[in-house]
């Protein structure tokens, strides 16, 4: 572009202080013209820099596939040992233009980031021109920093040329204009978000907007821990948003306070904490359920549910907080004395005024320092950030007589957290805690066994053991937990079999990892012993016992009208002997990938199941079926006895067919006639064996709106894409716009 059309800032007289109206009229608009005119001097944007690698591969396949040709079937029939060396020329010049085109690629790269920078500037400084002529009524520092950003334009080398800038002096030139965008950005925090322009909008979505406004500047974050946004319409239009939410809506939304910025937290994480704390309460039926305070906190704008990607779900199982509004949520937890925070927004072990702890991986901070000159009586809740070694005295423990909720294990869940104690001695301790709610030792190594004494913990309601893979064994002394509504020991396989006493405790809704025992001789509670339990809501079975369930423990299933949820993982070693048509678990690969790091059981007694006649699980909504031993599916796996049955999860195991055969007289298999499944969600993982094709599939389940399927050879003709996932086309499109986080 030439000089002669360059926008020269120096020739704009402007007054000081700069009143709102010569802003708008003028100032803002020049500034816009001239931003416009230099990203118009920049080399065209590359929209998709992928375009240039997939022209450079498309080009790598060229060579690939000519180099792969036999000699006399190239092109000019030439040999390479002859006078036709243009196979080799040709080569060469692709891989030249190969060259060409990564080198272009990379010198774009600057380019393209100067573009996205100005385009940013140009599009929050429209924001600003916007919001400002249709509220005219702004602080007086708005014409101050506009004074800033003008001059700052003025004088920056490049911005004040009429030059293309060069490859040598692009870091100078993104330092500028990262200074600019700094400026723009606090002329943002004085604009009052959207809501307040337009009438029409409800109050519910002011926290939302705010998010959606400012969530995704990363420079936000800084702003808001240093404090200097304290003052502006931003900060104050998300504590207003906090002051809707009703008091115990508030305290569970600062509970998110402790995680680190872009943490995925678990639905299950935050429901037991909450029981913990004493926000939720299972037993009261007019208490606001953990489903309806999540969904009220993403309505307002306080966080965002997070889907993975391409996974067809109406709720989500995680949750996570933008940078911006965690660090309003810590400035507000930190007011209330909720949790301590150091200047940085890091949770603290300090509880001398907040009446709860933190446990954090730091040398400066340490529970053992905060306890120096501390009443433990007064400490509420102990929860691990991100503390690795637990190394707790007797007497620590001793003194939380007041403690509600403990949680020491990992709250993340995953295979790559560590977290191990040094003796187990502390346990002893617990006996004083008369008002522990939670219990949680999830994912800790070296527990052995829990203390008889974990039986004086009458108020306990949850009690969280998941993956801790060194647990033997349960106390009988559990019989004693009568307000005990979850018990989780999924993923503890080393416990051979369940404490009799659990039977009595007739509050229980949840049941994850119930181990069906095998033993000849003891007492411990069977399949059988639960039928008192007429809450249970999600149960969990592991078993060694190819025919489980019975039809004596169906019909104890079926007793559970409340029973939701169910989970079934058979162990590797899970048949004594080879039934007719059925494979031993142990000789299928694919099953012991699925069970990885399962030690083996004693083998079960096998025993023929007469079920037909049984109407199960009315009210089951998800079915999970890990491992599944035999080839035939079991005789209960059929729509009119699962009539309400949505989720169908197979994973592993030696399954050949999901639908019910008989033997006609000459003895070949014929598939019956069923009626059709009201499945709408399927994973079938790691089936070597499993046959059937996709018009079969849509025969048996035409309700099916989400299908995932991994490591299934013998599908064939599925419509899945590369990872194995079918979505139903019509719901594609509203899963995408509603849940665009990506995990």
């Amino acid at each position: 572009m030439s000089s002669a059309s360059h926008t020269d800032l120096s020739l704009l007289v402007v007054s000081d202080p700069i009143p709102t109206v010569e802003a708008i009229d003028s100032i803002i608009p020049s500034l816009l013209s001239h931003f416009s005119e230099v990203k118009q001097r920049l080399p065209p944007r590359n929209n998709d820099r992928a375009q240039v690698h997939r022209k450079a591969g498309g080009l790598h396949d060229d060579i690939s596939r000519t180099t792969s040709l036999p000699v006399e079937s190239r092109r000019d029939g030439s040999s390479s040992n002859g006078r036709g060396g243009n196979s080799s020329k040709n080569e060469k010049n692709l891989r030249k233009t190969i060259s060409d085109g990564e080198e272009a690629a990379n010198d774009s790269l600057h380019d393209d980031q100067l573009c996205y920078q100005i385009e940013r500037l140009i599009r929050d400084l429209s924001y600003v021109k916007d919001a400002l002529d249709k509220n005219r009524k702004i602080e007086d520092s708005v014409g101050k920093l506009i004074k800033t950003l003008f001059e700052r334009s003025k004088n920056a080398a490049f911005l004040g040329s009429a030059q293309a800038p060069t490859h040598g002096n692009s870091g100078k030139i993104q330092g500028q204009l990262s200074d600019l965008a700094e400026i723009v950005t606090k002329l943002k925090l004085h604009i009052p978000p959207s809501h307040k322009l337009l009438s029409s909008t409800s109050d519910a979505s002011r926290g939302k907007q705010v998010a959606d406004e400012f969530g995704d500047n990363k420079d936000m974050r800084d702003l808001a821990v240093e404090g200097k946004f304290l003052g502006s319409s931003v900060y104050e239009d998300l504590r207003a948003t906090f002051e809707r939410l009703d008091a115990r809506s508030k305290l569970c939304l600062l509970c998110f306070a402790v995680f680190p910025e872009n943490a995925k937290i678990k639905k299950r994480v935050m429901y037991r904490w909450w029981v913990g704390e004493g926000l939720i309460d299972s037993s009261n039926s007019e208490d606001k359920p953990v489903g309806d305070i999540l969904k009220e906190l993403v309505d307002m704008g306080f966080i965002q549910p997070v889907v993975k990607k391409r996974r067809m779900v109406t709720t989500s199982k995680s949750y996570t907080m933008l940078p911006l509004i965690r660090s309003v949520v810590v400035i507000l937890a930190k007011e209330a004395e909720f949790f301590d925070f150091d200047s940085r927004g890091y949770p603290t072990p300090k509880f001398s005024k907040c009446l709860r702890s933190c446990l954090v991986r730091s040398k400066e901070a340490s529970l053992q320092t905060a306890i120096r000159g501390s009443n433990l009586e007064q400490l509420r809740t102990l929860f691990n950030v991100n503390e690795p070694y637990l190394d707790f005295k007797v007497e620590w423990f001793s003194g939380m007589k007041n403690i509600s909720s403990l949680s020491l294990g990992s709250w993340r869940g995953s295979k790559k957290d560590h977290i191990e104690v040094e003796n187990t001695e502390f346990l002893r301790g617990m006996k004083s805690m008369k008002h522990l709610k939670l219990l949680s030792l999830q994912g800790i190594s070296r527990i052995t066994e829990l203390p008889d004494s974990i039986g004086k913990l009458y108020n306990l309601r949850i009690l969280d053991l998941r993956a801790c893979h060194n647990l033997e064994s349960l106390p009988d002394e559990i019989r004693s937990l009568k307000e005990l509504i979850v018990l989780d020991v999924s993923d503890c396989y080393l416990l051979e079999y369940m404490p009799k006493g659990l039977s009595s405790l007739v509050k229980l809704e949840v049941i994850l990892g119930f181990v069906v025992s095998d033993l000849k001789s003891g007492s411990y509670c069977t399949v059988n012993d639960l039928a008192k339990l007429k809450k249970l809501g999600k149960l969990g079975f592991r078993t060694s016992s190819k025919s489980f369930p019975t039809e004596k423990e169906l019909r104890t299933l079926q007793e559970f009208n409340e029973l939701r949820k169910l989970t079934i993982e058979w162990s590797e070693n899970s048949t004594s002997e080879k039934d007719k048509g059925t494979e031993s678990a142990g000789d299928d690969p694919i099953k012991s990938k699925c069970i990885a790091g399962l030690l083996p059981f004693k083998k079960g007694a096998t025993r023929k199941p007469t079920t037909d006649e049984l109407k199960l699980f009315k009210n089951l909504e998800k079915l999970d079926l890990l491992c599944y031993p035999s080839t035939k599916p079991p005789k209960w796996l059929t729509p009119d006895k699962l009539e309400k049955l949505e989720s169908l999860y197979v994973r592993g195991g030696s399954l050949h067919h999901l639908c019910q055969v008989q033997e006609d007289k000459e003895g070949k298999g014929q598939v019956q006639e069923v009626k059709e499944w009201k499945v709408k969600t399927m994973r079938l993982k790691y089936l070597k064996e499993l046959k059937m094709d996709w018009r079969e599939m849509r025969q048996s389940f035409p309700y099916l709106v989400c299908l995932q399927m991994v490591d299934c050879p013998r599908l064939t003709l599925f419509p899945c894409d590369k990872n194995g996932l079918w979505l139903k086309e019509q719901f594609s499109e509203s899963i995408y716009k509603r849940f665009t986080t990506q995990a």
